[in-house]
C-alpha cells in the first residue's frame, strides 16, 4: 500500500503541474519560484510532457480503494 501511494503521489504531483504549465504557464512557474521567462512554447511543451508522463506511475499505482 505504500508502494502505491508513493506512485498516487508522484502520478497527481506529474499531473498538476502538467495541467497548470499547459494551461497557465506563467502563474504556475511563479508558483514554483521560477523567475525566468522561458517563453512561450518550452513550459507548455513540458506541461503536455509532464502529463504524458504522469501516466507511468499511475499505471503501477493501480486504484487506491483496493
Amino acid at each position: 500500500m505504500n508502494t502505491r501511494l508513493s506512485l498516487a503521489f508522484v502520478a497527481s504531483y506529474l499531473l498538476l503541474t502538467g495541467v497548470g504549465l499547459a494551461l497557465a504557464p506563467g502563474v504556475t512557474l511563479g508558483l514554483l519560484g521560477s523567475a525566468v521567462d522561458y517563453g512561450p512554447i518550452m513550459p507548455r511543451w513540458v506541461g503536455m510532457f509532464s502529463i504524458a508522463l504522469a501516466a507511468v506511475p499511475a499505471a503501477f499505482a493501480g486504484p487506491l480503494s483496493a
